[in-house]
């Protein structure tokens, strides 16, 4: 990383993101991007590759580890001190000479080290939880201090947390009152569709959820327009039956409802097994009387006429 304020040194950082394509420019079974590549009708470099994300990742660890331990470097600047030694111009080599002659590294906590290599993302604490990207995180201070019912009541709030993009769902978070201490995240039952999957991983299931949905709100869509024609086609048949009705016996008056309305009754009846009609005797009081005391819960209740129907 170039300092601040030094634009003379931007060619310079630059020109290290080409020693990767320098040193595997020979390698044609990962799909190297050629010298001489034709955009249109030439050959894809991709269908070269053989290696798959883990494989590739391993290769360019060894990568790393052979251009730090066996490449020497023609053009180092040796003070009196190092030549003297006769050790090769490696890097390693040079490393650890420094360390022992010139003043080991600055100790560090190791705490402080890995999370200074996490990604830093900016996350919300709600009330369902501490939430970035679908995931929802939890944690034993924020459980003590009631941070979610306080988003539910009062807002809610950011929160830095820190992860490492192959295990979004281990993530920790800094706590700037006591220097030096870290909380752990824990994934909530509510996020446990994205446990243990990468942070690339999680963006493809978001996108297919998303996809997923627009789908199911087309096909729902297309039902209820199907339905509502149906609706309409119905209403304008019974319209049609209506108007043809009126026209072939009259306009209908309030008996004429009741008496249909007590047609119908009379049909349902008769599909169902049942009397067309009631016994008429039912419901009218007869003349026994009632040898219950008056006092007793067990009176009978009084039976009425039926009523006649509207």
């Amino acid at each position: 990383k170039a300092s601040a304020y030094r634009p003379d040194w931007k060619g310079l950082v630059e020109n290290k993101f080409h020693i990767t394509s320098q040193t595997i420019k020979d390698e044609k079974d990962i799909g190297v991007v050629p010298d001489k590549y034709t955009f249109r009708r030439g050959r894809d470099y991709r269908l070269d590759a053989h290696f798959d994300i883990k494989e590739f990742t391993r290769f360019m660890i060894l990568e790393v580890i052979k251009y730090n331990c066996d490449r020497t470097l023609s053009k180092y600047d040796a003070d009196r001190d190092f030549v003297a030694t006769g050790l090769p111009y490696i890097p390693t080599q040079i490393w650890h000479w420094a360390v022992n002659n010139r003043g080991g590294p600055r100790a560090c906590n190791i705490d402080e080290v890995r999370y200074s290599l996490l990604r830093k993302k900016q996350a919300t604490v709600t009330e369902s939880g501490i939430s970035y990207k679908n995931l929802l995180w939890t944690c034993k201070k924020a459980v003590e201090n009631d941070w979610f019912d306080h988003a539910r009541q009062h807002g809610r709030r950011p929160l830095t947390i820190a992860y490492d993009p192959r295990f979004p769902d281990q993530a920790v978070w800094k706590d700037d009152q006591v220097p030096g201490v870290f909380h752990s995240l824990e994934i909530t039952d509510r996020a446990r569709a994205f446990e243990g999957v990468t942070e690339h991983e999680i963006e493809l299931l978001s996108l297919i959820q998303k996809q997923q949905k627009a789908d199911a709100r087309h096909e729902a869509q297309t039902r209820i327009a199907n339905r509502q024609h149906q609706q309409d086609e119905m209403t304008k048949a019974a319209k049609a039956k209506k108007r043809s009705a009126v026209a072939e016996n009259g306009s209908f008056q309030m008996n004429d409802m009741n008496e249909a309305r007590n047609d119908e009754l009379h049909d349902e009846r008769r599909a169902a097994g049942g009397p067309a009609s009631m016994d008429p005797s039912f419901g009218v009081p007869t003349e026994e009387t009632d040898q219950t005391a008056p006092d007793s819960p067990s009176l009978k209740r009084p039976r009425f006429a039926p009523i006649g129907l509207i």
